[in-house]
């Protein structure tokens, strides 16, 4: 009887030290505790929700080239500081531009080539 109370407790702490690891010690250690040497397995293989999270974000964000917060991927204008994230070209030197806060159809001036250009 002693035997299955340590080994009980034993699985118990180390289920908490496995979910501790991955931000969850009190599951793992209730996954150590009522089920004993399965519970611990469970807990090995516990998700850790907070990754998972950031690698969706990660995925489906950028981040804003003027306040580098992160925003969707198809934001044009950032909602932290207003700033356009768009990509426009430059008809005549070929680089890319961040596309200014202004109306389609108004002009815009390279930096690299101080050429004036329409912006369509």
């Amino acid at each position: 009887m002693e035997v299955i109370i340590l080994s009980w407790i034993f699985c118990a702490i180390l289920g908490g030290g496995v979910g501790a690891t991955k931000g969850r010690a009190g599951e793992g250690i209730l996954w150590g505790a009522l089920l004993g040497p399965f519970g611990v397995f469970c807990a090995l293989f516990l998700k850790n929700q907070k990754l998972i999270d950031k690698k969706k974000e990660l995925k489906n964000t950028k981040k804003c080239p003027h306040c580098f917060e992160r925003i969707k991927k198809s934001a044009r204008i950032c909602r932290f500081c207003n700033g356009g994230v768009e990509m426009i070209h430059c008809p005549y030197c070929k680089i890319d531009l961040l596309r200014p806060n202004v109306p389609i159809g108004s002009f815009c001036e390279c930096f690299s080539c101080r050429k004036s250009f329409k912006i369509l």
